[in-house]
């Protein structure tokens, strides 16, 4: 921090002689409080923890399930696993206490693990189960925020787990014995995709639940979220996926919309709001795209040359890279530092902070009991929020991982209970805790994954009546115009997602009134279904998703292969059709239910959608017999080489007199010899196979054809 930047900050936060006063004060106050609390709700603490075990556990005391959370566990029940993916808000938590309690009728030693991402969420699932369920407190136990419970002596039921703790510690907590009787719940399943989280399912149990909004997405960095949003990952990519074959499939799915229509959630309108960027902030938002679009294209060239499917991996491959201390490492390192740079740039522009001032002295003005939840992106940005409403003497509150538990704690307590009228908060209230009714939501930033900006206007919306009549929340969104702000709107159809009569959309120059526009600022791609076919010409530009299909690659000898490299044998002309439209061959994809071929061609630095053709039939993978080790053919440097795989990069073959078994040398030089004949006769082969009787072979249209037959194979360095 720069002298000028500290002084600023010392300027801004520190505490007058009044206000240290006034803290200390209440600090005696509240202390003073505590310790003289009514005697006689001690005594009751101290028996409600005396209660023993009840022999049928009740879960959800007075309280009735909707017919959709019937059908919810019942779908679970078929085969006592699986992820139910329900909208923020809907009541996931009582689909969790009433599977348990129903589980717990045949399962009488029944023992439940809760594995939650936040500390938050844990104190949250804590009061649930106290004020919901018959089970003593003593019975529940905690994992994670300094505790250590586990199921040993069955004094412990059920225990709440963090899952970065549960990650280290639950598979070893429970062994085969407890395991046969354990229903592990994982709550917003989706974080427990990511690597350094998966070992949550090393636990052994016989029983397992997912719970999420937004299930399908596993963990990615911030930046690569957005390049890799998997909110449309089909049902069937899902159970294919490491939550969909460790937890079970998604066995019931309730939408916002759907959720909306059942009555579930209230009322509301969504106002899309999006603003300007100062005159100075444009010309370096200018700067840094240029510079990102043409490392962008450097990457990815780099990239196809070395067979990388860069346009789906390119932030993660990025990362790797940029360990390196070569050239490629400094491009990676340069990328990522201007990807943030620019984030950091749109996540801070000052008219976010001037629309929501805006936005909540009208709000406020004309409903000053109204609440307001402001979400941002930025905890730097979240406190200046927090310190700018401060001074214009709203009751608000601040939210963030950042601060202590117990701020955070008292904060949301006193949001809760209207306290305080607004609460902003990062993204970690996101999935923090239950967020009571509000009357204003504004998302003053988000990243441009659909996923989050889900989970968030879930959070928000909250069903209550005031004077008999539901309540309808305004949920505002804040992007930057005319930057990747509204990357988001091309994800999804934000229309068919929520509801057209609840999206409305503005472009608001703050020194004027709002304009009203007709529709969001991009439109997305259409899905296939939306496609008909005798609109689409072979090597004409396709208007739909790319990323909606499975995807294949193939090769300049009319081969296709899936993502296990095993070759099909009807490839059906695709490759050469491919090479018509791109000059090239490589990856593409074929959409799940009209199956349209389709792929991603560069014109003139940005990547658009071709129709190749429709398919046929399926492509069939299963008749091929595994014809051997694969072994690449090459020329280097004027030499003709023999490569094979290996996990730190390429080995080559010892060619003649340089090979230590003389004859395994032989044999390289005569497979060369062989397939330079045979390209000199037209035959090119770059890729070849040796199966356990020696005979080597290669792929045409996914049929094996012999070249020579050899004996004892080829002889490599030993690494």
């Amino acid at each position: 921090m720069t002298t000028k930047r500290k002084k600023e900050f010392l300027k801004q936060w520190s505490l007058t002689h009044k206000e240290e006063l006034s803290l200390h004060n209440l600090k005696t106050k509240k202390f003073w409080f505590d310790k003289n609390k009514n005697s006689e709700e001690i005594e009751q603490e101290k028996k409600k923890k005396t209660k023993s075990l009840p022999e049928k556990w009740g879960m959800l005391e007075n309280i009735q399930l909707y017919d959709w959370q019937k059908q919810a566990v019942e779908s679970w029940f078929k085969e006592k696993r699986g992820t139910i993916k329900v909208v923020t808000g809907a009541g996931k938590t009582i689909l969790a206490l009433a599977i348990i309690e129903k589980l717990q009728r045949t399962e009488k030693d029944l023992c439940v693990a809760i594995v939650v991402p936040t500390i938050v969420l844990l104190n949250q699932w804590h009061e649930e189960l106290l004020e919901k369920s018959n089970l003593p407190e003593e019975t529940i136990g905690f994992l994670g925020a300094g505790h250590k419970d586990n199921f040993k002596g069955k004094q412990k039921r059920v225990i709440l787990c963090v899952l970065n703790t549960a990650s280290k510690e639950l598979p070893n907590m429970v062994d085969k014995k407890i395991g046969s009787k354990l229903l592990l719940i994982i709550d917003e399943c989706h974080h427990a995709g990511a690597l350094r989280r998966k070992n949550v399912f090393k636990t052994h149990r016989s029983y397992v639940l997912g719970l999420s909004a937004t299930p399908e997405r596993d963990d990615f960095e911030e930046e690569d979220e957005e390049e890799r949003d998997d909110f449309f990952l089909s049902k069937e990519k899902y159970a294919v996926s490491i939550l969909g074959k460790e937890i079970g499939p998604i066995v019931y799915e309730l939408s916002l919309k759907q959720a909306y229509e059942l009555g579930i959630l209230p009322g509301f309108e969504i106002r899309h709001y999006g603003l300007l960027l100062t005159a100075k902030e444009r010309v370096k938002y200018d700067q840094i795209s240029k510079i990102i679009k043409d490392l962008n294209s450097k990457l990815k060239e780099i990239g196809k040359g070395k067979n990388i499917n860069i346009d789906r991996n390119l932030w993660s491959w990025c990362q790797n890279l940029s360990k390196k201390e070569n050239r490629l490492g400094k491009l990676a390192r340069l990328f990522i530092q201007k990807t943030r740079d620019r984030k950091d740039l749109l996540y801070n522009a000052k008219a976010r902070g001037d629309a929501v001032v805006a936005i909540l002295e009208v709000e406020l003005k004309s409903n000053p009991q109204a609440r307001a939840i402001l979400f941002h992106e930025r905890i730097e940005e979240v406190m200046n929020l927090y310190n700018r409403f401060q001074k214009k003497s709203i009751s608000i509150v601040a939210e963030n991982s950042n601060l202590s538990d117990t701020l955070r704690e008292t904060s949301i307590d006193l949001f809760r209970r209207g306290i305080a009228r607004v609460i902003v908060s990062a993204r970690s209230l996101i999935e923090g805790f239950n967020v009571p009714s509000a009357d204003i939501g504004i998302i003053v930033a988000s990243s441009t994954s659909v996923r989050q900006r889900i989970q968030t206007l879930g959070r928000m919306l909250r069903k209550t009546k005031v004077d008999g009549k539901e309540k309808k929340a305004i949920v505002y969104v804040l992007y930057m115009q005319k930057t990747t702000d509204e990357n988001i709107y091309e994800k999804t159809d934000w229309i068919k997602l929520i509801g057209a009569e609840r999206n409305r959309y503005f472009s608001w120059d703050l020194s004027q009134e709002p304009v009203e526009l007709k529709g969001p600022p991009r439109e997305p791609p259409k899905l296939e279904e939306d496609i008909e076919e005798s609109t689409l010409e072979e090597g004409g530009i396709y208007l739909g998703r790319y990323d909606e299909g499975v995807e294949y690659s193939c090769d300049s000898r009319g081969n296709v292969f899936d993502e296990r490299d095993s070759p099909a044998v009807n490839p059906q002309g695709i490759p050469e059709k491919i090479f018509r439209i791109k000059k090239g061959y490589g990856r593409f994809k074929v959409t799940l239910h009209k199956k349209y071929v389709l792929l991603l061609k560069n014109i003139s630095g940005n990547w658009q959608t071709y129709y190749v053709s429709k398919l046929i039939d399926d492509f069939n993978f299963e008749r091929v017999d595994k014809p051997g080790e694969a072994f690449y053919f090459k020329q280097k440097g004027g030499q003709y080489l023999i490569t094979k795989k290996h996990p730190r990069g390429e080995l080559y073959a010892r060619i003649d007199e340089k090979a230590e078994d003389k004859n395994k040398g032989k044999n390289a030089l005569e497979i060369i010899n062989k397939i330079q004949k045979m390209q000199r006769k037209g035959i090119e082969v770059d890729k070849f196979f040796i199966d356990k009787n020696g005979q080597v072979k290669y792929l045409e249209n996914g049929e094996l054809r012999n070249i020579i037959k050899i004996k004892k194979g080829l002889e490599f360095p030993e690494i």
